[in-house]
């Protein structure tokens, strides 16, 4: 555990976060989004050896990449592909004794940084964006089905996009879209705007309202959220 540790991406405020745990306490704890198991390892660090440790992550890599680094083998972790507004199922009679709960938002950078996830404007490739190698509508599917009204709402509220009528109208004429080149250029030439050197690409916050809505986050988020009364144990 200790040399896979050392060599993996350390998560931002890890050390922040999981003092917030408390994982001497003890329990049964979850880390939501496994990614590249940075929390899990602090977690696993600092937790008893009667304590438990729940692993979700809905992309396969990260699983994969569990087994590979030998945190899947340490004896107080559960791995399960889920997303965590499935958590009260994965639970099932152990809903209201999770002691400490996490879970890191959006995209992990391992994802980010593939080649072919279609996450990224900085390579053109297929426009896939799902975190779920399992989910069949990704986001060429779904831009090139979704209503313009829906899809300009998306990268308004998603996106904080404040051209989302005029990029919405833009994408619906360019179907279809099927690579990430594509979009970026079309999102790029409604806005009248190009990448420069130093600066935000103009691209952003349309891609990541797209990938928001693509992969449920908000919903997962919610559904999340609702159930944490019925999740946690009290004090937890």
């Amino acid at each position: 555990m200790s040399g896979a540790a050392s060599t993996a991406h350390v998560p931002v405020l890890l050390h922040e976060s999981i003092d917030l745990l408390q994982p001497e306490r003890g329990g049964l704890f979850v880390d939501c989004t496994l990614g590249a198991g940075g929390h899990s390892r602090a977690l696993l660090n600092r937790l008893p050896d009667d304590a438990q440790l729940i692993c979700l992550d809905r992309d396969d890599r990260a699983h994969r990449q569990a087994h590979q680094t030998g945190l899947a083998d340490e004896p107080r972790v559960r791995l399960v592909k889920a997303a965590f507004g499935d958590l009260p199922e994965i639970l099932g009679s152990d809903c209201g004794r999770v002691t400490g709960l996490l879970a890191d938002l959006g995209p992990s950078s391992m994802q980010l940084d593939e080649a072919g996830r279609g996450f990224s404007f900085q390579r053109d490739e297929p426009l896939s964006m799902v975190m779920d190698s399992d989910q069949e509508a990704d986001a060429a599917h779904w831009l090139n089905l979704v209503s313009e009204s829906e899809l300009a709402d998306v990268l308004f509220h998603l996106g904080e996009e404040r051209q989302a009528r005029r990029v919405a109208a833009a994408l619906v004429r360019a179907r279809p879209l099927e690579r990430t080149g594509e979009l970026a250029e079309v999102i790029c030439q409604s806005l009248g705007q190009w990448p420069r050197p130093g600066k935000k690409h103009p691209a952003t916050q349309c891609f990541m309202a797209i990938r928001m809505a693509v992969n449920d986050e908000l919903g997962q988020l919610d559904r999340l959220m609702e159930n944490l009364g019925l999740i946690l144990a009290p004090g937890g």
